[in-house]
């Protein structure tokens, strides 16, 4: 409705600005969120918008038309308050469990390093009770593939704790995010992060390693990168290729 007041409006929620996203949405979603899309349209007036990255930004100016500032926020860690919750694991992703969030992915490029022999331990922050559909299909792969993979719930006021154990890198394979918090706690404690190549990640850090977001392949390079496990093609002249091919002759 109309207001005498200055009415602002804060979008963090990318489903509502970019129509392409509502494909990974099931059909009852897709609905909802179909509606929501043409109420904001209809109902913002003159509202103005605030967003949190230059991406979004984007896509509020493409899809709404409309301008928005750039405000970002988000809370302060100080390194020396943040206690060491969990250790021995080396990777944690820090995500609920919708479709954009790219898990199975993931674990596909976790069973491809362990075809490697290479199993490096990773932390999910999951709920079983709103996600079991996918806690279930990712504990079968485990089993099937002996992955080291473990389960914590999901809390912001945890995060910050998880990824102050040194020995931690978060790896954050997901599609698109709004901001992407986990993203700038890690970066405000010093962890490594391996990221998508994303314009979302760019807008607020530099990934100490980066990937192809739907290759599952890529997500384990990066990860052997990140390692300093060198898995290139090797080179060889035309002479030592013909050499090869008589002895096979």
């Amino acid at each position: 409705f109309n207001s005498k007041a200055k009415v602002f409006v804060y979008l963090q929620n990318c489903y509502l600005v970019e129509p392409k996203l509502l494909r990974f949405t099931p059909p009852r979603l897709w609905i909802r969120l179909s509606i929501e899309r043409v109420w904001l349209y209809l109902f913002l007036r003159k509202a103005r918008i605030l967003v949190q990255t230059e991406t979004m930004k984007n896509l509020v100016n493409k899809n709404l038309r409309r301008d928005a500032l750039i405000e970002p926020f988000l809370p302060v860690f100080s390194k020396e308050k943040v206690k060491k919750a969990i250790k021995g694991f080396d990777y944690i992703y820090v995500a609920s469990g919708e479709p954009h969030k790219n898990h199975r992915r993931l674990i596909y490029a976790w069973i491809l390093l362990s075809s490697m022999d290479h199993r490096p331990s990773l932390r999910l922050t999951l709920d079983r009770n709103k996600e079991l559909k996918l806690v279930s299909w990712i504990e079968q792969k485990t089993a099937e593939h002996n992955l080291n993979v473990a389960f914590s719930s999901y809390s912001h006021g945890k995060i910050s704790s998880f990824l102050h154990n040194s020995n931690n890198v978060l790896i954050y394979p997901s599609l698109f995010e709004s901001f992407g918090l986990p993203l700038l706690e890690a970066r405000q404690l010093d962890i490594p992060i391996i990221a998508a190549e994303k314009d979302y990640v760019r807008d607020i850090i530099n990934p100490t390693e980066s990937f192809d977001p739907l290759s599952v392949r890529s997500i384990a390079r990066a990860v052997l990168r990140f390692e300093g496990v060198n898995k290139l093609l090797p080179l060889q002249s035309t002479t030592d290729f013909l050499k090869k091919i008589k002895k096979v002759i």
